[in-house]
């Protein structure tokens, strides 16, 4: 198997009989070009939004696309989103978007990749974007963070729950 990461200034995408240029950076980490060892094709997958290193927060479009080089196959059977590294979604169908809400997900790093199915069954291995997710507005520069008061609240129901948790295991 054959796989490369594109990281120079401009790269072609071949998709059929038509070429798709993109910068390198949009390229250097969020696609992933591989093909099958006795195949006549390679197939590029990338996830096209957003873009990598970006800071997101609540509903999100995640968007990747396929596209082949040399005798293209008849086709993509499914395109899979994992995030870090865990399964995510499955697409069946052009065009391979969706919309995560971040909010069910920890604030913090981040890394959505994609791999696509070809028809003829080869696992095209793409590539990833890291993003950070940011539910909560940080404070301005220079001012310590305040609780507020729904966070006080549920520090004090969270040791409250604790709490009535130890004295239950105590009495067993």
């Amino acid at each position: 198997m054959k796989r490369s990461r594109v990281s120079f200034g401009l790269a072609a995408v071949a998709a059929s009989a038509a070429v798709l240029v993109l910068p390198g950076s949009a390229l250097a980490d969020s696609c992933g070009t591989t093909g099958p060892t006795a195949g006549s094709y390679t197939a590029t997958v990338c996830v096209t939004a957003p873009p990598d290193a970006a800071i997101v927060s609540g509903p999100t479009t995640i968007s990747a696309s396929v596209a082949f080089t040399g005798t293209a196959p008849t086709g993509v059977q499914r395109v899979i989103f994992s995030i870090d590294g865990q399964y995510l979604l499955t697409d069946y169908a052009a065009p391979y978007t969706f919309t995560l809400n971040t909010a069910r997900f920890i604030d913090g790093a981040h890394t959505i990749s994609a791999e696509a199915l070809i028809r003829d069954g080869f696992d095209a291995q793409g590539g990833g974007v890291s993003l950070q997710f940011s539910e909560r507005r940080p404070p301005p520069a220079g001012e310590p963070r305040q609780l507020r008061r729904d966070d006080r609240h549920d520090t004090v129901r969270r040791t409250a729950v604790r709490a009535r948790r130890i004295r239950r295991r105590r009495r067993r």
